[in-house]
């Protein structure tokens, strides 16, 4: 039998990573500043990163998924890096910053 939204739910896994990703994203430079303890050119740094890797990184995840046509498991495959890529926060140590 055939389950006309069996095709949409690596869209709509994917749409609800991304919105995680878009809360947690505002915050990072945050993080960076209180938990790690980085300056403002090192956090400009880190958050200059995933704008250009994600510029370099797309052209290429579209020609594989266009040319072997892997949409769907490039998709699923994306989303389980972004949960893990996350994840790791939790184990980047915290560093405590006197206020003196």
């Amino acid at each position: 039998m055939f389950d006309p939204l069996r095709p949409f739910l690596p869209k709509v896994l994917f749409f609800i990573c991304l919105c995680g990703y878009g809360c947690c994203l505002p915050y990072l430079g945050l993080y960076f500043s209180v938990h790690l303890g980085l300056d403002a050119k090192e956090i400009g740094f880190l958050s200059s990163l995933i704008p250009l890797v994600s510029t370099l990184a797309a052209p290429f995840w579209t020609m594989m998924a266009d040319g072997k046509n892997w949409h769907k498991a490039i998709i699923l495959t994306t989303l389980v890096f972004n949960v893990l890529t996350l994840l790791l926060f939790i184990f980047i140590p915290h560093i405590d910053i006197d206020d003196e």
